[in-house]
């Protein structure tokens, strides 16, 4: 099954969720660095990662990153697998979906 991020209340069209770099799992010692650093992804990066993934696949993300100026190996994977990806299904979850969770609990 597709990957669901559960973001109901943010659409596709919606700039600040579509192009901001959400990584909110750093460590500490990280994490003020990743506020100073962080920087909206553009369309044209957003394209080129799609075509860098399409051409090398998603198991070496030192070497996607190595052709995008500024973006680290990290940025990238999560930039593809949490918003990029077009197996990803967005927007608010179904009846269907939310009763099968439920039952899973």
């Amino acid at each position: 099954p597709a990957a669901r991020p559960r973001f109901p209340h943010f659409s596709e069209e919606d700039d600040d969720f579509q192009y901001a770099d959400h990584d909110y799992e750093v460590s500490q010692q990280r994490s003020l660095k990743k506020i100073c650093n962080r920087v909206k992804w553009t369309r044209d990066e957003d394209e080129k990662l799609k075509k860098l993934v399409e051409q090398n696949g998603t198991d070496d993300w030192a070497f996607i990153a190595s052709h995008l100026q500024n973006r680290s190996d990290f940025q990238c994977q999560h930039r593809w697998q949490k918003v990029l990806n077009p197996e990803l299904i967005k927007g608010p979850w179904t009846k269907e979906e939310d009763q099968r969770v439920m039952r899973t609990n």
